[in-house]
């Protein structure tokens, strides 16, 4: 049977199983939602048998739902993989709303909310001809919104794909139904010639009346400093910076190697030499200072260290925090916080130390915990916390630990060193666990699950003719490459609306990353017309993107 806009919610024929459903998602599914998802299904198919609901149509209003914004694949969404909220149920765009929205424990509390609020959609004011409240309790307990959708549309019901076009959901294309069809066309597809349809329920999931226990928020309030020793460096030294404390914010950390002890690089930055925040010690300075940390500077206080900068060449997450922080290349400085290591003079040689990692992950856990936190004040939306550690999805997916390396291209491959670089994926997985610990009470490291994990983008390209000018204080006016003329425009724009990212390159439609979401301020350095004279700009990651897309921050220098 293929599907249309005027297909039906109710279903009364054969119905596919759980299995079947889960083989069409299981290639579009996150491995870290493996689980999740088949329980789903489980719970899904037979519900849809129970109430004579099309189990391929709710499917599909799942994949749309669960989906990461610009990536088209299910089981992404913050609201599925926090609260299991299959569809979108009361998410509206605005924060108090999406806030006040309702919340699942289960994937299966979950599953019978979303079949609560089909039933409405589809049998209006007869709900109760299909649901036995005795056996399944309360509708409107597993669906607060229930009661408004009767109210809504007068008790009538809205039984078809075309009905649910901008009652469900509202859609930027005003297609919906249409985005329904496909997806559901592409489920059948998908599932092919396996073993036939079943005829015959399985046994329903037993229902626990309401609507489960809130799921538990993010507390970043448990997060403790590592204990440091502070090593004054005198006023009138050099190598550093003055902000305004109030406004001085931490978004990543950047690790390096100091190539010295730490006894001797302390003597070093004392001096006013190249101050840095923190250093680590470890094997090379003994076993009574391995792990120990000394502080030359508060990140937060109204001086900021140069030790991260100057800018050259700029690379993978370097370049994507230039982006979002930029024009001014000092915000290498001013927003990360730097810690070295102890190491070789010349090239490293003593591996990482149990003591070292545990100090190094104790410090970029506690500003991670930190900045998680400031972005929830800020938005009233968890966007970087232990489930997403290192990236921070609504930033590009850039990761919150940057490489010296990857801001200096002089320190390309040796800062860090081999021998930390190679410790990455331990050290991740140990801050996830002390965050998590932290946020959620959890003994465990939790399950990874960044939206990104799937999508696949477009590389970035160049253009070499304006890299050259990438790393200086000034440029041109305009550089002429072709028969483009770009012009220097070295400033911050928000987002007008989801502003997709492109390659610099001439090809339409090569994405290099997720959409840049609505209200979000970014920097471009510079602005050309195309053949067709449409207005583009370019940000210090080579995102190009469409100039109507944004518009200019008043103060922005």
């Amino acid at each position: 049977m293929a599907y249309s806009p005027k297909s039906s919610l109710v279903k009364t024929s054969v119905h596919y199983s759980a299995d079947q459903l889960w083989a069409a998602f299981k290639p579009m599914t996150p491995p870290s939602q493996y689980e999740n998802a088949q329980r789903v299904f489980k719970a899904l198919v037979p519900l849809c048998i129970a109430f004579d609901l099309d189990e391929v149509v709710l499917a599909a209003i799942i994949w749309i739902e669960t989906g990461a914004a610009g990536s088209g694949l299910p089981f992404r969404s913050e609201w599925f993989v926090k609260y299991f909220n299959l569809g979108n149920i009361g998410i509206t765009g605005d924060p108090a709303q999406n806030a006040a929205a309702q919340k699942w424990s289960t994937p299966e509390d979950g599953v019978f909310g979303l079949v609560a609020h089909a039933v409405a959609y589809a049998y209006g004011a007869k709900w109760a001809n299909v649901w036995d409240t005795d056996q399944y309790g309360k509708p409107q307990a597993w669906d607060k919104r229930f009661a408004l959708v009767l109210e809504e549309y007068d008790g009538k019901p809205l039984n078809s794909l075309a009905a649910l076009n901008g009652r469900w959901a509202w859609d930027v294309d005003n297609n919906y139904h249409g985005k329904l069809a496909e997806r559901a066309n592409n489920i059948v597809a998908a599932i092919g010639d396996q073993s036939p349809p079943v005829e015959t329920p399985s046994t329903p999931p037993e229902p626990i009346p309401g609507e489960g226990d809130p799921m538990a928020e993010y507390n970043y309030n448990n997060g403790v400093a590592p204990p440091w020793i502070d090593y004054v460096v005198a006023e009138s030294k050099k190598f550093a910076g003055n902000i305004d404390a109030a406004l001085h914010f931490i978004a990543a950390v950047v690790w390096h190697s100091a190539y010295g002890t730490l006894v001797g690089t302390t003597g070093w930055y004392q001096a006013g030499n190249a101050l840095t925040d923190t250093m680590v010690g470890n094997s090379l300075d003994g076993p009574s200072l391995d792990g120990q940390i000394r502080r030359f500077n508060d990140a937060y206080g109204y001086r900021y260290a140069w030790s991260s900068g100057p800018v050259s060449n700029p690379i993978d997450d370097a370049a994507k925090f230039l982006e979002i922080f930029g024009p001014n290349k000092e915000v290498v400085n001013m927003y990360t916080t730097a810690m070295e290591r102890s190491c070789g003079s010349t090239v490293a040689t003593n591996p990482v130390t149990d003591k070292e990692r545990a100090s190094r992950v104790w410090w970029t856990a506690y500003h991670a915990n930190r900045y998680g936190k400031y972005l929830y004040e800020k938005t009233g939306k968890h966007l970087f916390t232990c489930d997403t550690f290192p990236l921070i999805p609504s930033q590009n997916n850039r990761s919150f630990i940057i490489y010296h390396g990857e801001i200096n291209a002089d320190k390309r491959t040796s800062c860090p060193d081999a021998f930390v670089r190679a410790d990455i994926d331990r050290e991740i997985a140990d801050i996830r666990a002390l965050m998590a610990k932290w946020q959620k009470g959890a003994d465990t490291i939790p399950p990874q699950v960044p939206p990104e994990q799937i999508p696949t983008y477009a590389p970035v390209k160049v253009i070499d003719q304006l890299q050259a000018y990438k790393d200086k204080d000034a440029a041109p006016s305009y550089v002429t490459v072709g028969s483009d003329r770009f012009i220097f425009v070295n400033d911050r724009v928000r987002a007008r609306k989801a502003t997709p990212r492109y390659q610099t390159a001439n090809v339409d439609g090569l994405k290099i990353g997720p959409d840049i979401e609505k209200g979000l301020e970014f920097a471009v350095l510079w602005m050309f017309w195309d053949e067709k004279g449409v207005p583009w700009m370019l940000t210090p990651y080579w995102t190009r993107v469409l100039a109507d897309d944004t518009e200019r921050i008043a103060d922005a220098a």
